[in-house]
């Protein structure tokens, strides 16, 4: 019964069920038409640290302790790539191998880091194709000749190797934050439609179903006369 009830009430309203997320799609539609993509590229990075050159005649455990240091300097560089100073290097960098200047803080919301085991990953995001390329270049550049000088050690026999595995050469449409939106909206379009004819049929008091009159008065239904053609 629940289920024939909820359809009759959508045969009933169905006009802010279908209106509403029509007027929505329109919307989105020309949003999409509208709309300019940003741009999108990666790079990624293995990090190493380099073995300590100690002349002593035994075993000390240097492999095991290599990769674990390893494993602490990606987690660092991750903060690193999203803090201020690197964005203000980055900054430095375009400006000296593009020749074109980027707001420190735009090249900072448009940078974000993650790790992998040992493996570091920087994904650009910007509106401009030119820019997006320039900031992933320069951080990639930066992290490679750099990385290091963020821990305050910078000799050889305390380095490490950030070599770039996967070099951003160029920048790629992404709509996929746009698409998220678009399908929100539209989602709670739907939705709206929906509670608007459960609304309009909750102060609607009048009877439309022998179903409804048993519910609602408790009297059993005896007979019903059929709508004729033209009754309103």
């Amino acid at each position: 019964m629940e289920l024939t009830y909820y359809y009759a009430i959508l045969r009933r309203r169905w006009v802010p069920v279908v209106v509403v997320p029509a007027l929505v799609a329109l919307l989105v539609a020309g949003q999409v038409l509208l709309s300019e993509p940003s741009y999108a590229t990666s790079a990624q990075f293995t990090v190493t640290r380099a073995p300590q050159q100690i002349d002593i005649d035994e075993f000390r455990y240097n492999e095991y302790y290599l990769f674990l240091s390893s494993e602490f300097m990606v987690d660092d560089l991750v903060e690193v790539v999203r803090g201020n100073v690197f964005a203000e290097d980055v900054h430095q960098r375009i400006l000296a191998d593009f020749g074109f200047e980027v707001p420190v803080d735009e090249i900072q919301m448009s940078m974000t880091s993650e790790r992998t085991h040992r493996i570091l990953s920087i994904d650009v995001a910007h509106e401009e194709e030119d820019v997006t390329v320039a900031i992933a270049q320069s951080a990639t550049n930066q992290l490679n000749e750099s990385a290091t000088a963020y821990f305050g050690f910078d000799g050889e026999d305390r380095g490490a190797l950030v070599e770039p595995i996967e070099f951003p050469l160029a920048a790629a449409p992404d709509l996929s934050r746009d698409q998220v939106f678009w399908a929100l909206q539209l989602a709670m379009a739907m939705f709206g439609g929906l509670m608007i004819a459960i609304f309009l049929e909750y102060i609607d008091d009048r009877l439309h179903s022998a179903e409804s009159v048993e519910h609602s008065l408790g009297l059993d239904v005896i007979g019903e006369i059929p709508r004729g053609e033209g009754s309103t």
